[in-house]
């Protein structure tokens, strides 16, 4: 019982710093780019949130190269995301 008690409280605790952790991110983007910074936000965690799924039942799971390969992904939907602002009228 007291294992199983001290792996609830772990998991609570990860539950809380995995939240703090998203809303420290969700701030920086909104102050360092306002709108622009949560629209790239929002677009990378959609992009590699599909890509991620689409992996794991392609493949089986994700390796390695597909981690790095979100990663480059992830770049390249943000620098889109932040450049196409000002070509469609963000000022």
């Amino acid at each position: 019982m007291i294992r199983l008690n001290l792996l609830h409280v772990r998991v609570a605790r990860e539950r809380k710093k995995a939240s703090a952790t998203l809303q420290l991110i969700v701030l920086l983007a909104a102050l360092l780019a306002g709108a622009a910074g949560l629209a790239a936000l929002l677009a990378v965690w959609a992009a590699t949130h599909l890509l991620a799924h689409w992996w794991t039942r392609a493949l089986g799971g994700l390796t390695g190269d597909t981690y790095g390969a979100l990663c480059e992904i992830a770049e390249v939907v943000a620098l889109a995301t932040l450049t196409a602002r000002p070509i469609f009228g963000g000022g």
